[in-house]
């Protein structure tokens, strides 16, 4: 306010506050940046803990271009940092799939992939990644996280061949409980062209065989083969074992009736009833037939266990189209047995799950029909509601077959 040598300025009165007001504003001005630029360095810094911490590979890139990977995606292909940074990213995926994904980079955004990377050695390591865009730096990049799944596709195979030694295990359980009754259907044949040849060859000693004679035992003697083929060729439909088998338009009777054949001695020789009313053979499915007969014989196998020691004892095998799904039909294996058990109707379908003795059953029946079904976009379910015990497979008709009845 006052100037050089004490005097009074006025002018120095007027712009003082002026100018120290300005200061104020540019000290809070410059304080509100200087706390905004440590803002952003703090979220910088965890930006880049997180990135480097990360358990999963993280890659940053840009017009194929890498701009930055983390530690572990470093590790995970035995590269440095320094080795990948500014290289292709197509040069790290496996030199068969470039072409598809280069082509279909686009596609791979927003959605997991599984790819397969190349390592520094060579070697190759399926990864599932998942792409995203967003702001980096002002300019828009792609972030792509990296999972090594090696050892999940290890344990999804230990799964899938427990699974199958499992279906094996039990389709051999009930193939040994018809083994017995299934060699007595083939030795009583055997036996009856025995005795036709024992026949045949007396009255040609005795000089008796005359072309009449000759043409009648011969002709027994082939529908007693064709009778043991049949068997044969029933016990090959379920003990057949071709995965990923493609699907073929098959009569259900056929199905049931090749089944059947290996149940009907068993049954006899217990004193069990077995029915099965005949239908028609334009009943068709889209099926492997031999997974569909599994799943029956499976379910026939449990009801004889059902009835065996009741004082009732029959099974009953229906077929027919669905009242109410268009284009389905119903197997359904109905007998005698005493039910199934309340407390127990949330556990059958459960892997493993038996009421029967020890030594008697896999616990594996339900699970692994159910599984074979649905494999066939079918299902299979129990009528719990049903008096007597009711168990029905319900699958899609033909498609060939629908067609052809609307016509």
């Amino acid at each position: 306010v006052f100037g050089y040598a004490g005097r009074f300025n006025p002018t120095a009165r007027l712009l003082g506050p002026c100018v120290f007001t300005v200061l104020i504003a540019t000290y809070l001005a410059m304080a509100g940046k200087l706390q905004a630029l440590r803002k952003l360095e703090s979220s910088a810094k965890k930006f880049q803990n997180l990135f480097s911490s990360t358990f999963e590979g993280v890659a940053i890139h840009k017009a194929g271009v890498v701009l930055d990977i983390n530690e572990s995606l470093a590790s995970m292909l035995g590269y440095s940092e320094s080795e990948v940074i500014n290289h292709s990213v197509w040069e790290f995926f496996n030199p068969k799939d470039r072409a598809k994904y280069k082509h279909d980079w686009q596609g791979m955004i927003q959605r997991p992939h599984i790819v397969r990377l190349v390592k520094k050695d060579g070697t190759e390591i399926p990864v599932e990644a998942l792409t995203k865009s967003f702001a980096f730096e002002g300019e828009m990049v792609l972030f792509t996280a990296i999972q090594d799944i090696s050892e999940r596709l290890k344990n999804e195979r230990t799964i899938a061949d427990q699974q199958t030694k499992m279906m094996t295990a039990s389709k051999m359980s009930a193939l040994g409980q018809m083994a017995g009754g299934v060699a007595h259907e083939i030795n009583n044949p055997l036996a009856i062209i025995q005795g036709h040849a024992r026949l045949l060859s007396q009255r040609s000693i005795r000089g008796e065989l005359t072309p009449e004679i000759i043409q009648e035992v011969t002709t027994k003697i082939d529908a007693t083969v064709m009778r043991i083929a049949k068997i044969i060729q029933s016990l090959r439909m379920i003990a057949r074992d071709v995965e990923n088998a493609p699907l073929t338009t098959v009569p259900l009777s056929k199905i049931i009736s090749d089944t059947l054949d290996l149940c009907t001695e068993r049954f006899r020789r217990h004193g069990v009833t077995l029915e099965f009313s005949p239908i028609s053979d334009a009943l068709e499915i889209d099926c492997r037939p031999h997974e569909i007969g599994q799943s029956l014989l499976n379910l026939i196998n449990n009801s004889f266990d059902a009835v065996e020691n009741q004082v009732e004892k029959w099974v009953k095998i229906s077929a027919s189209e669905s009242s109410e799904r268009p284009n389905h039909v119903l197997i359904s294996v109905i007998d005698s047995g005493p039910g199934f058990s309340p407390q127990h109707q949330e556990r059958f379908m459960e892997p493993f799950f038996t009421t029967k003795p020890v030594g008697k059953g896999t616990g594996l029946g339900f699970s692994l029909s159910k599984g074979l079904v649905e494999g066939h976009n079918g299902s299979l379910w129990i009528d719990f509601a049903a008096r007597p015990t009711r168990v029905v497979i319900e699958l899609p008709r033909s498609k060939a077959s629908s067609t052809s009845l609307t016509e």
